[in-house]
This record gives C-alpha cells, sequence and structure tokens, in this order.
C-alpha cells in the first residue's frame, strides 16, 4: 500500500507510511485532531445578519432530508 492509494482527508491523515507497507499511526496528528471533534464552523458573507444565518441554519434539517 502506498500513501497515493490513500484519502488524506480522513483515515490517511494520522498515518505515518514507511516504504511500501509500513503503517502507522501518527498519534501526535490524533492528538491535534482531537480539539477539534464536536465542533462546526460557518463563514457567511457579511451581508445577512447572525439572526438570518442562524435562522437558515435552523431549517437545515428539510435540506437533509431531501
Amino acid at each position: 500500500m502506498t500513501k497515493a492509494g490513500l484519502s488524506n482527508r480522513r483515515y490517511g491523515k494520522p498515518l505515518k507510511l514507511d516504504g511500501e507497507s509500513n503503517v502507522t499511526l501518527d498519534e501526535s496528528k490524533v492528538n491535534q485532531d482531537k480539539k477539534w471533534d464536536g465542533l462546526k464552523g460557518y463563514l457567511a458573507p457579511t451581508t445577512p445578519s447572525n439572526e438570518d444565518v442562524i435562522g437558515h441554519y435552523e431549517h437545515l434539517w428539510k435540506i437533509e432530508r431531501a
């Protein structure tokens, strides 16, 4: 297995690959990612108010359900 064969967006991120088949878990990257567990952020243009953004977010379940 080579690193090119892994998706670096998810499970491949905390792995160290040495050569073709030696795969180990990079504990330092796991610990760095722990601080973001459970957090979700949003970027929005400054035109709508915070209340507008939050109001639209409350209806997100309708989009996800569809």
